[in-house]
């Protein structure tokens, strides 16, 4: 998509935030809430026009049907706190286990200015799944990046709240992890992802969205899979995923510049989460 102009995504935020206040939710809802996890932003997101917060896409949605073709960035750090952006979920019964996927979306990717080549891109959906046993209890997480992920077992990995799993986000890419550093390099593992003294965070359960393309209270963006409006880039909720059938992990076991997320997963990929 050609970028024409610059758009702080908060803009946005009041006029059209109506439409996803009343939603419907799914039979797994309340267990959605109590595991969702709490995102730490590195202390310069949202600073840089570019290295944005999560946005509603919803909001992103109306705004490409209006015709605006122009960057659409959340630089607007309230407007998370407030919780006026939602996070998204997914779930399936997985024999006696609960998987919940959680999803963030981003109305812009920044470019890897260490690697010539890597653009930015309108569209990016942040990842994180939380295994949760017998219904009650939180067991493994699973931590997505680009191309690749890994998961952890408890007690490798942090919690707030008893039951609330932490996620480090990413500042260019928007990967998540389960701690926080990074060098700052667009290394696999070296994303800054460094909250300090802002601790900018996002509680999931504040605004949780179910994901869905049936029913009747189902909002247009979310049955609307056209490429034209989302980049190129596919609804978490049209993948055709079986959340039953996810991996432990994707990428090599040895850590490298490149997809490397078995590196830091206790769980192989030819097992599930």
């Amino acid at each position: 998509m050609i970028i024409k102009s610059f758009f702080v995504f908060s803009v946005a935020l009041v006029f059209f935030k109506a439409s996803e206040c009343a939603d419907e939710v799914s039979q797994f809802h309340n267990e959605a809430l109590l595991y969702a996890p709490r995102l730490r932003f590195d202390s310069q997101t949202g600073d840089t026009l570019g290295q944005c917060l999560p946005g509603s896409a919803e909001d992103y949605f109306r705004l490409r049907q209006n015709g605006f073709t122009g960057r659409i960035c959340n630089m607007d750090y309230i407007s998370i706190l407030d919780g006026r952006i939602p996070a998204y979920y997914e779930a399936a019964q997985c024999g006696s286990d609960l998987i919940i996927s959680y999803w963030y979306f981003y109305g812009y990717k920044d470019d890897c200015p260490m690697l010539p080549g890597d653009p930015g891109d309108d569209v990016n959906w942040g990842r994180y799944v939380v295994k949760v046993l017998n219904g009650n209890q939180v067991d493994r997480v699973t931590f997505y990046q680009h191309e690749g992920w890994y998961t952890r077992n408890p007690g490798r990995y942090e919690v707030f709240e008893s039951t609330h799993p932490v996620a480090y986000v990413g500042k260019l890419r928007q990967g998540t992890y389960h701690d926080d550093g990074g060098s700052g390099t667009c290394c696999y593992f070296e994303d800054y992802r460094n909250p300090g003294s802002p601790d900018k965070h996002m509680d999931s359960w504040v605004n949780l969205v179910w994901l869905r393309n049936n029913g009747s209270s189902t909002p247009e963006w979310m049955t609307n899979n056209d490429p034209y409006y989302w980049n190129g880039v596919s609804l978490p909720h049209f993948r055709g995923e079986n959340l039953c059938d996810l991996r432990g992990c994707e990428g090599g076991n040895l850590q490298t510049c490149n997809t490397c997320g078995c590196h830091k997963s206790d769980v192989p990929d030819d097992q599930r989460p």
